[in-house]
């Protein structure tokens, strides 16, 4: 039996880029984990993982890469590297993303982030994702590597075009745009790297650029990595900042439960990211042939693992859709991925979406939505984030803006 008709016994008819899929995937997720958790599917030309032992096990496996066969856009970061290149970059960036390294950037950010939040309380009506969002994120990344903050809304766009199509972009102009500018901004890193004046002992910019002197990193590697490190933060961050207040604000009660006790917020910011996570799938090529949940998966299949599915799995979240700011294991989550690759800056991510919270929090009460229709992206199969969080804020003493 070839792949097609084994899903056609299956009798799913699973679109993963339609509106509907993009506006509440985790009833696709429910239906493929439930009648067909190892899916093929044509449509993506890959495997569908969407439980959470089965994800898990793709993720840390050593029987799967994440190096594809074919190099192209974004290739030679992190995410696309195995074995003692993955190890020789890791080693380099560890030091700059450890909770300690990460608490002396949000400092230097701290009144920014403090006038952000002034500003949207002045302003009573007010889209929290291009007012509040998006605008941390650029300050944190620019602050980590020493990029002009002037440059962010450019390194913003340039990160919209590459990630839409690196979620399995489905028209060619995507893909062509895509490659197009990726060229433009390695470009701007290699120019950038090359302006640096001397010294800088301390910058992560700066190491990247004596490891490429010393020939530690090839000029591919210096470049995709500075590249991954932007795109992750202005992906990762703004996404988990806004559906973490989205979801405060549909469950009252749980944001109840944080202003009582803001120690709490740890936790809540892992179910945050259990509950929406900013990438929805982690994608794996099989070195071997194996067995995963009986079917065969043979050398060279794509297999995505959809960390948003895992995230809800039942059998490892009991009542998945539920959020809840207590969940005793909520830290359990996949969303910063598993195994070799888990996310560098997932120290950094956590300690600035507590900061951010944090400064929030005596706030909540006067935030409500100015709209109740949720505007998802749908370009990207890969992004789960919210494209405008329109809310209002009432005056200490009750009054408000009319709602946009």
């Amino acid at each position: 039996m070839n792949r097609s008709e084994l899903v056609k016994t299956k009798g799913l008819a699973v679109s993963f880029h339609s509106a509907e899929f993009f506006a509440n995937p985790y009833a696709t997720y429910d239906l493929l984990r439930e009648t067909d958790p190892v899916h093929w599917n044509d449509e993506l030309g890959r495997w569908v993982l969407t439980s959470y032992e089965d994800a898990i096990r793709v993720l840390r496996g050593t029987q799967f890469t994440s190096r594809p066969e074919h190099r192209g856009v974004f290739r030679y970061g992190l995410s696309y590297l195995d074995g003692d290149d993955h190890a020789r970059i890791r080693k380099l960036l560890n030091p700059y993303f450890t909770r300690e390294a990460g608490l002396r950037k949000l400092e230097l950010i701290e009144d920014v982030t403090d006038g952000f939040v002034q500003r949207m309380l002045d302003a009573r009506e007010f889209d929290f994702v291009t007012g509040f969002a998006k605008p941390f994120a650029i300050r944190l990344i620019t602050r980590i590597l020493d990029l002009p903050v002037a440059d962010g809304p450019l390194l913003d766009r340039w990160t919209a075009d590459v990630m839409n199509a690196e979620g399995i972009a489905t028209t060619a102009q995507a893909r062509l745009r895509s490659l197009e500018t990726y060229r433009a901004m390695g470009r701007y890193v290699e120019q950038f790297l090359d302006d640096m004046p001397a010294g800088g002992e301390g910058s992560l910019s700066a190491a990247l650029l004596r490891a490429h002197g010393d020939r530690v990193l090839t000029t591919h590697e210096v470049t995709d990595t500075v590249m991954e490190l932007i795109m992750g933060t202005l992906e990762t961050t703004p996404s988990l900042l806004s559906s973490g207040l989205l979801a405060l604000l549909r469950n009252p009660d749980e944001a109840g439960k944080l202003t009582e006790d803001p120690t709490r917020l740890g936790n809540a910011v892992e179910e945050m990211l259990r509950y929406e996570a900013p990438f929805q799938f982690a994608n794996r090529i099989a070195r071997t042939d194996t067995q995963i949940g009986g079917r065969t998966i043979r050398t060279g299949d794509s297999l995505l693992q959809f960390l948003g599915a895992a995230n809800r799995d039942p059998a490892q979240f009991p009542d998945p859709h539920r959020f809840d700011v207590e969940r005793p294991n909520a830290f359990k989550h996949l969303a910063f991925g598993g195994g070799l690759h888990h996310c560098t800056g997932s120290a950094v991510a956590r300690q600035a979406a507590g900061m951010v919270f944090r400064k929030l929090l005596p706030h909540l009460s006067r935030i409500q939505r100015s709209a109740h229709v949720e505007n998802w992206q749908s370009q990207s199969l890969m992004l789960r984030k919210l494209e405008s969080l329109p809310i209002t804020v009432r005056t200490p003493h009750g009054h408000t803006g009319s709602a946009q």
